[in-house]
């Protein structure tokens, strides 16, 4: 049980949060200053960008795009504070009751933390989210549903 930090991991919790809140996945994001200029690993995207929630989640998930974290983070909640809030309720409704998120992306800092054990609970829905997310994007899945089916899944395997 002892605290470790997860990084990109961080950014499988992200696209839920997203499909979960996002009131519409074409709807176009504007690129925040700090969205574009977040480090590491990034889309590259570059202030007043215009793209699509779809577009970012796939920035976010197959690039590990920490920018696209950001800006995805900022169209659902304004601001990362706000979003990590909406991360932090998600992961208490996974049980990840050890894990506490501060960043959208995963880069380190110290209040963003999980466990060995929660890491690997992470990890197990990583494959089902690529699932789910094309799902959503690809067979018009209804994202709340597909959030839902993801945490059913979940609670069924542990």
């Amino acid at each position: 049980n002892q605290q470790c930090k997860m990084a990109s991991t961080t950014k499988i919790l992200t696209a839920i949060v997203v499909i979960e809140n996002s009131p519409d996945l074409s709807a176009i994001v504007t690129v925040s200053s700090k969205a574009a200029h977040t480090g590491g690993s990034r889309l590259g995207l570059s202030t007043d960008d215009k793209i699509s929630v779809y577009d970012l989640l796939y920035g976010l998930l197959m690039v590990s795009g920490n920018d696209a974290a950001v800006a995805l983070a900022e169209f659902i909640s304004n601001d990362i504070n706000g979003f990590s809030i909406l991360m932090n309720q998600k992961a208490n409704e996974l049980g990840l009751t050890s894990s506490h998120f501060v960043t959208p992306h995963g880069l380190d800092q110290d209040e963003h933390y999980t466990t060995a054990y929660e890491l690997a609970k992470i990890n197990n829905i990583e494959m089902p989210i690529v699932q789910m997310v094309y799902d959503v994007l690809y067979n018009k899945l209804d994202p709340k549903k597909a959030v839902q089916m993801l945490m059913t899944r979940d609670r069924k395997s542990e």
